[in-house]
């Protein structure tokens, strides 16, 4: 592989890589809770009730 070859498929690799980063951020900043924080990908855990 020549050297501008593989010049270009790092910085491929680098751009997807911030793309995926820039979406994740974008979904934490907006609020919503990401399918990787979840329980087993479904609903948010409930939250705990209060003892009376």
């Amino acid at each position: 592989m020549r050297d501008s070859s593989k010049i270009k498929l790092r910085i491929f690799f680098v751009r997807c890589v911030a793309a995926v980063a820039f979406l994740v951020l974008r979904d934490r900043l907006a609020g919503e809770t990401l399918k990787s924080e979840t329980l087993e990908c479904g609903s948010p855990p409930a939250p705990r009730k209060a003892s009376t």
